[in-house]
């Protein structure tokens, strides 16, 4: 479902107009101001070597207009977007998408602990940011003057300067063969990008850009500095949508707690990782991306300085003999080979397999255990996405992975991970769903959790075998902590150092009879406990009361070292509205009967069975927590579809399905 895109301020609309007046400016073709040679035809050599930089000035009766800061600074925006990325890359991107009012602000889960690599790079980046300041007071102000760094700049380097000047000068005598290793710098580093960018899965359109970058090398800095980065940002902002209409309808329709309120699990998956990986392309994330990046900026801030100079004092160049200029073709060549081989390899592993609507799909489903491992055999997967297929075991070539940071697996049977899987150091998202009718997996090995210090995300659902968890201490980054219908589990691990936790949400957890001390936990946001548990009744809160149908079947609870500490009192005073409300409804697991009522068609009407005997109840043909189409008597879902009808929002409706709806054949 993709939402009409327009270019006002509506905060539900899709695409930020902040975005479109960057690029507007940037693309302005109005002349403001020139650079032109100035001063005197000619000069002579003393003159030149008694001035570090030399340029001339416009008469003072001749008046020019002032720039304005936005004027001149234009092309500095990548260098301080770089900037921005470092030093809060989630804000960003919620800025640049228009997604912080989506899951609280951490709809893209991008990282943004502080760290040593983050620290050299807006410091390099900063570095980069006051060259292109000092070539743009060349360019306004120091045009016939010795200005004070230019005094200090000789005062330095008096004793190097001849060989300096021989050998970068305007004039110098090998100028042309500095001029050739630029060349070669600026084929290496871009090479070195786009190898990057290959290995990083970037989509083919950025690639190839990347790739005529290389052929026109003469452009390369401009190219990879300024106009690859803000490449990259157009073609994110112009190929993410998300209904945000339907987004907010779910919010206010459907209760806390629901699978449909959390904005990332109904994104288009493709989409949100095209964005990461697109996004993270412009990111320093290790060493290497830091000589690229600096190496690149630096390359162009000096390239800038050279074409002022030029510009400024034209003279005629000594000439290189051309035989060097030969090992260009060559390298051209095999730049265009590799890119086609890679975006061929790519495309023959993309799968295709549409979503199941019938009972035996459902049942059925797409074993994919040869896919992933074909695709882990390199040893470069990094994501591991997969939805109502079947995985039982994650295939031995995923071992090598070890850059692997996000795996999600939903209603995929998964029955058990290997223990290999705590070798994982570097993921950061993990969310297996079973699905109903299979094993779905049974405890996890107790050193899980040992070493993934990058584990931001953990989600488990539907797996009716798990009795404990592992302890968490080894990931103390976690964000959010997400567990539904975990029918069995009686033991919950403590946060002691999860401070950074910012949602807790437990969803049909029917048998946990406590939960931990939630002191360290100083950041928590969101509190839910969704169609009950033991812990509501059992006397951990306080009193027990085994009338409460939470609490059938149960007892209260003995070990007083198990109550409610002080905090986790307060915590879950402050969230009453979000824990153990009551809750009475008639399940939405899909059966045979309920898959075959819908026969693959959606939103249509339907009756299953009510809570009263003899009675029936109004349900709507739906894909609940991204099953199969199924009856789902949920009355919230039928007013959600709803107000979508009667807001034009959403997928288009059909009158002859949805009349009962309200879909009228003008809507449709």
């Amino acid at each position: 479902m993709k939402s009409n895109l327009l270019a006002d301020e509506n905060p539900n609309d899709s695409r930020s107009p902040r975005l479109s007046k960057i690029f507007g400016v940037l693309s302005s073709t109005r002349r403001l101001t020139e650079v032109v040679p100035l001063g005197p035809p000619a000069r002579t050599a003393s003159a030149l070597d008694n001035s570090f930089l030399t340029v001339g000035i416009r008469p003072r009766h001749q008046s020019t207009r002032k720039l304005s800061f936005r004027e001149a600074f234009g092309l500095l925006g990548p260098p301080m977007a770089a900037m921005v990325l470092g030093v809060d890359p989630n804000a960003a991107a919620n800025y640049l998408m228009n997604t912080s009012e989506l899951d609280d602000g951490q709809f893209w889960l991008i990282p943004d602990e502080w760290s040593t690599l983050q620290t050299f790079s807006v410091m390099g980046l900063a570095l980069v940011l006051l060259f292109y300041v000092y070539i743009l007071m060349m360019m306004l102000v120091w045009r016939s003057q010795r200005n004070a760094m230019e005094n200090k700049f000789n005062s330095f380097l008096l004793h190097w300067r001849a060989a300096a000047k021989a050998l970068t000068g305007i004039h110098g005598k090998y100028r042309k063969y500095w001029n050739f290793c630029l060349k070669i710098h600026d084929l290496v580093m871009l090479t070195l990008l786009l190898s990057d960018l290959l290995e990083a899965g970037t989509p083919v359109k950025i690639a190839f850009s990347a790739l005529v970058e290389i052929l026109i090398d003469s452009l390369f800095d401009f190219s990879a500095t300024v106009l690859y980065p803000l490449t990259v940002l157009y073609y994110c902002w112009n190929n993410f949508h998300y209904d945000r209409a339907v987004y907010f309808i779910n919010l206010e329709t459907l209760s806390i707690g629901s699978f449909e309120r959390r904005a990332r699990m109904y994104a288009n998956p493709a989409e949100i990782a095209l964005v990461r990986s697109s996004f993270d392309s412009l990111r320093i994330l290790d060493s290497t991306d830091f000589v690229l990046r600096i190496a690149m900026n630096l390359a162009f801030s000096y390239r800038c300085k050279r074409i002022v100079e030029v510009l400024i004092e034209m003279k005629t160049d000594n000439t290189l003999k051309r035989k060097l200029s030969l090992l260009h073709p060559p390298a051209r060549a095999a730049v265009v080979v590799f890119t086609h081989k890679a975006i061929v390899h790519h495309k023959s592993r993309v799968l295709r397999i549409p979503t199941p609507l019938t009972y035996y799909e459902w049942t059925h489903p797409v074993d994919v255990s040869m896919a992933v491992s074909m695709l882990a055999r390199a040893g470069t997967l990094e994501t591991l996405q997969l939805i109502n297929r079947q995985l039982t075991e994650l295939p031995g070539e995923l071992r090598g992975c070890r850059n692997l940071n996000f795996i999600s697996l939903i209603n995929c049977a998964t029955e058990k991970f290997p223990p290999w899987l705590k070798d994982f150091h570097k993921l950061q998202y993990l969310q297996v769903e079973g699905r109903v009718g299979s094993q779905n997996l049974d405890d996890l090995a107790p050193d899980l959790f040992s070493d993934m210090p990058e584990l931001r995300y953990l989600q488990l659902g539907v797996h009716e075998n798990m009795t404990r968890l592992p302890p968490l201490d080894g990931a103390p980054k976690l964000r959010s902590i997400i567990f539904s219908r975990l029918y069995n589990l009686v033991e919950f691990p403590p946060l002691t150092h999860q401070t950074r936790l910012g949602r807790i949400e437990l969803t049909a957890i029917k048998t946990l009879p406590y939960l931990p001390d939630l002191q360290p936990v100083t950041a928590l946001r969101h509190l839910i406990v969704f169609q009950g548990a033991r812990l509501c009744c059992n006397g951990f809160l306080g009193t027990c009361d085994l009338t409460n149908p939470y609490c059938t079947n149960a007892t209260c609870l003995e070990d007083g070292s198990k109550e409610a500490s002080p905090a986790t009192l307060a915590a879950f005073k402050d969230f009453s509205y979000s824990v153990c409300q009551p809750y009475s409804g008639l399940s939405q697991v899909p059966t045979a009967e309920t898959i075959q009522m819908c026969d693959g068609v959606p939103y249509r009407q339907c009756h299953v069975p009510g809570l009263e005997p003899n009675t029936t109840a109004v349900g709507m043909c739906y894909n609940h927590r991204m099953q199969v189409l199924a009856c789902n008597p949920g009355p919230e879902k039928i007013r959600a579809r709803r107000r979508q009808i009667q807001e034009g929002v959403g997928a288009p409706c059909n009158s002859s399905v949805e009349a009962w709806l309200g879909c009228s054949s003008a809507a449709t």
